[in-house]
This record gives C-alpha cells, structure tokens and sequence, in this order.
C-alpha cells in the first residue's frame, strides 16, 4: 500500500504537468566549421589571396581570373575526422568524450574560361562549393540524487552544411592591375543547404523502489536563403611581387525552420507537440583580407595572408529572442569580436618531372590572434601538399591538422560546455585543362 501511495504522488508531481518532468532541457547552440576549399590553400594553411597557382582562384580572389591561360574544370573530393571533447560546468551534469565523426563528399566543382573583349583579358567561371559544416555530436550524463535518484544521459547531434553556387568575373584593366567580382548564391532550391539539430534523452528517475524511464526528443531542421558578393583585386608589384585583397559582403540569410518535439514515459503514450515554423534572421558578417606572395627563384615562392571577420555580429535572431549564433549568450558580449587570422604558406617546384608530371610540394601554417574565443576557425594548423602539374592534367592533395582551444557555450542558465576540438582533414583535386 505504501508504495502504490508513492507512485500515486510521483504521478500527480510528475506525469502531469510535463515542465516539471522535463526539468531544464540543455539549449545547445549551433556550431559550425568552415570548410576549406581546395588542396593548394588547405596545404597552405589557407593562403590563397595573391596564389596565382590555385585551380579554385575563382572563390578564393575571382581577380585571379584575368590571369588564367587555358579553360580548366575542377573537381575536388573532401574528407575530414572530427574530434570533440566536451565537459561541462554543472554540478548534475558531465561530458563524454564524443564518437569521431568521418566526413566525406564532393566539395568543389568549377568551370573557369579566359577570353578577350576590347583587347582586355577576361575570365569567368561558374563553381559550386560547401562553405561550412555542422556535423557535430555531444554527450552529457544527468545525475541527481537530492530529491530522485536521477540518472539521464543527452546526445546532442547536428548535420548538414551550407554551400554557395558563385558566379564569377575577373578582368585585367591595366597591364599590372586586375578586378574581380563573385556572386554567391546560399539557396536550398539549387543544391542541399541545410542542417539539422537531433537533441535525444534517455533515463530513469527512481525512489525506492519506484522508478520510471523517462525519454525527450527535439528535433529541429533549417534551411536556407541568401546571397553576398565577393569583390577581389590583384596587383603585379614586379616579376616577383604580388599583392591582392578580398572583400567578402555581409550574408543577410532567412532561415525557415521546423521544429517538432515529444516526451513522456515509457509506460505512457508521448506527448507530442505541434510543428512550429517560422522565418528567422541570420547574418554572417563581412570579411576581409590582404595578401602577398614572392618568388624567390623560379622554383620557390613564399605567401602570406592577414584577414578579420567580426564574429561577434553572427546573431541568430528568433521572435523577441537574439542570441550569439555560437556561443549562445543572450547578451551582446561579444560584439566587437574581430578575429585576425594569419597564412603563411611556402611552395616548391621540382626540376625533376615525374613522367609528364612536374612535382610541387607545399607547407603552410595558420594562426587566430583569438584564440578560445567564440568562432568558427581554427586556432591554429599545420599543412602539407603534393600537387602533379601536366599539360593537361593538374592532380594536387592536401593534409591540414586543425586544433581548437576551449571554446565555450551557453547550454543552461547555470551551465557552460567547453569543447576541446582537433581535426585531420584532406582534400583530392582533379583539374583538366
């Protein structure tokens, strides 16, 4: 009789008004990667502004257009290992070390022509590309036992990326001087531009021998539509010298999302909620960077890239809400967060040829001035590449280590998560000619 009595109080506290069974549920904010684009700047550690020797010039400084020779179509391949390690700031809650997550997938395709109109030379090309992801995955275990033995455990997942179809101009208007012109396209209609976010709960809450298995699923899905400009310039100092800056514009978005959840009990049917959409804001802000690069013989050139962006703007904006799209603070703390990345990249071509190949070899490093503060590079990396240049036939890959001091999200009105993340990524390049 007792415990029939303690089941009936369990029920009329819990089972009937779903907040208090719920209790707080774990608010994860997005986080995304970019994603690099191509083997040469990857190699590299992302320098590519003044390269004049990368197949995907168009995305990377479309003024490097008027410089090409012959019409070249690309296609890379892209794979990645994503490790995170989370640990969070609670007293009911601690992290798992997360499951590797494998990425692999087409990332670039691109068509580039040269031509010449009124004695200048001009190039365009058409290109599709993924410019960040979201896959990610984070586990956290719940227990408390002041009031219930609670033992919970939440996985928090996301997948999916945004990609741009970009439409691109470059023209030398002087002998030394060139200009370029991007439009990128982020809509959903052209090709995939979405991501999903799965929060799951699975656990038992017990008192005595009364318990019962509790279960909670969110799942929301967004998709995407916008478009920017990205405006670049080139400039031949000398034989040797080049100089080049990129401005990329701000990317105001719309974000339809959907969200459904359900929770409840084992031993009862789920509470299901109603479908709730709607048209949210989204502004990736804008970018800039300058870079050189110098040939010091024939065969050996040295680059260099500075580049900001003001992460502190990227706010996701939903009803009356506004939250830092990463972080997931509601107040403005981070809005004069300029990030300052520094490339260095070396290459070297190799007298020797490889039957119709000519071997060149890259290295390159990246660094963040920012480093553990909320965004989505890295803070700091290492690569290497191999690229075979023929005749009609370009073959180049890449390797990039990335690491990623603790980065901190809010998750709960008392609870930060710190992540730990490390990444090996690769990319495979095809270019015919």
């Amino acid at each position: 009789m007792k415990l029939v009595w303690i089941f009936i109080i369990l029920n009329f506290m819990f089972f009937n008004d779903p907040c208090k069974c719920q209790g707080e549920i774990p608010e994860f904010p997005f986080a995304f990667r970019p994603i690099p684009t191509g083997p040469v700047a990857l190699s590299l550690g992302g320098t590519s502004i003044s390269n004049l020797d990368d197949p995907l010039l168009a995305i990377q400084n479309p003024a490097l257009l008027s410089m090409i020779s012959k019409s070249q179509f690309t296609i890379s391949i892209y794979s990645a290992v994503h490790k995170e390690i989370s640990n969070i700031d609670h007293d009911n809650y601690h992290g798992e070390d997360s499951r590797n997550i494998e990425e692999f997938r087409f990332n670039y395709v691109g068509l580039s022509c040269p031509f010449q109109l009124f004695s200048m030379k001009m190039g365009a090309a058409i290109s599709y590309y993924p410019a960040f992801t979201f896959d990610r995955l984070v586990v956290l275990n719940q227990q408390d036992n002041n009031a219930l033995t609670d033992n919970r455990r939440w996985e928090y997942s996301q997948k999916g990326y945004m990609s741009a179809t970009s439409l691109s101009y470059g023209i030398k208007l002087f002998p030394q001087c060139s200009l370029g012109v991007s439009w990128n396209l982020w809509l959903d209609d052209l090709f995939d531009n979405h991501w999903e976010q799965t929060t799951m709960m699975n656990g038992i809450r017990q008192n005595g021998q009364v318990h019962f298995v509790e279960f909670h699923k969110n799942l929301r899905s967004h998709e995407i539509s916008g478009s920017n400009f990205t405006l670049g310039i080139v400039w031949d100092i000398s034989k040797h010298l080049h100089a080049g800056a990129i401005v990329k514009t701000r990317q105001s978005n719309e974000i339809t999302s959907h969200t459904v959840q359900q929770y409840g009990f084992k031993q009862n049917q789920p509470n299901v909620d109603p479908i709730i959409s709607g048209v949210n804001n989204f502004q990736i802000p804008m970018k800039w960077g300058i870079g050189v690069s110098y040939s010091f013989f024939d065969n050996c050139t040295a680059l260099m890239d500075f580049q900001q962006i003001n992460w502190g703007k990227l706010h996701y904006r939903q009803a009356q809400n506004t939250s830092h799209f990463i972080s997931g603070h509601q107040e403005n703390i981070y809005q004069d967060l300029r990030v300052h990345l520094i490339n260095l990249g070396t290459v070297f071509r190799s007298n020797h040829k490889i039957g119709p190949f000519a071997p060149v070899f890259r290295m390159g490093f990246l660094m963040c001035t920012d480093r553990g503060s909320v965004h989505p590079e890295p803070d700091s990396a290492i690569g290497f590449g191999l690229g075979l240049k023929g005749k009609r036939l370009d073959l180049n890959i890449g390797f990039q280590y990335q690491k990623y001091m603790d980065l901190s999200q809010q998750v709960m009105q008392d609870g930060l998560l710190i992540n730990s993340i490390r990444n090996n990524v690769i990319e495979f390049s095809v270019t015919l000619k």
